[in-house]
This record gives C-alpha cells, sequence and structure tokens, in this order.
C-alpha cells in the first residue's frame, strides 16, 4: 500500500477532483438537461438518471492510466466501484441514506 512519510494512506488529489466533478455535472448539468429534454407529467425517475449520470461521467472522465471504473449488480442494480491500481484505494460512491442502511 503506498503511503506517505508519516504513515497515512496517499490520497490522489487529482482523482477525487474529478470524482467530485463527476458527482456535481449529474445534480446539476445533467439533470437540468433531463428535466429539458424529458417533459413528463411527473418525474419519479429522477433519481435513478441521477446514478446513471454519475456513473457514465465517472466513465468519461476518471478512467485512465490505472483508475479503473468496475461493474458490479446487485439485485436488479448496476452500480460502479472506482479502483486506484497505483495507490491500491477503491471509492465508492452511495447516498448518504444508502451509507447508513450499509
Amino acid at each position: 500500500m503506498d503511503k506517505s512519510k508519516d504513515g497515512k494512506i496517499s490520497i490522489n488529489d487529482m482523482l477525487l477532483k474529478k470524482i467530485v466533478y463527476s458527482i456535481e455535472k449529474a445534480i446539476r448539468e445533467d439533470q437540468q438537461q433531463y428535466l429539458r429534454e424529458n417533459h413528463k407529467e411527473t418525474n419519479n425517475a429522477l433519481i435513478l438518471v441521477r446514478g446513471n449520470d454519475i456513473n457514465t461521467n465517472l466513465r468519461n472522465h476518471i478512467v485512465k492510466d490505472n483508475i479503473d471504473l468496475i461493474p458490479f449488480q446487485r439485485y436488479g442494480w448496476s452500480g460502479r466501484i472506482i479502483i486506484n491500481r497505483t495507490k491500491h484505494i477503491t471509492y465508492s460512491i452511495m447516498a448518504e441514506g444508502t451509507l447508513e442502511r450499509v
């Protein structure tokens, strides 16, 4: 495991910035675009669309070199885990409520 001189795990700041960008783009730009393009009576699917957009943005903005986006299935739901193979760190993105349930 990659550790800094003080024994703590070394964090890839650029990767974290790209992850935050991917999430922010999904909940702002992509969500507004979805609403402009899909004039529905209700927008119940919006929370699922947001998750799809986050995963698509992650694929488009972080996957390169030693950063992978690994798909997994849980029942009928598809998720993604980010793996930094250089630093031997995994990242999982979920809503606060999901984290509390886990």
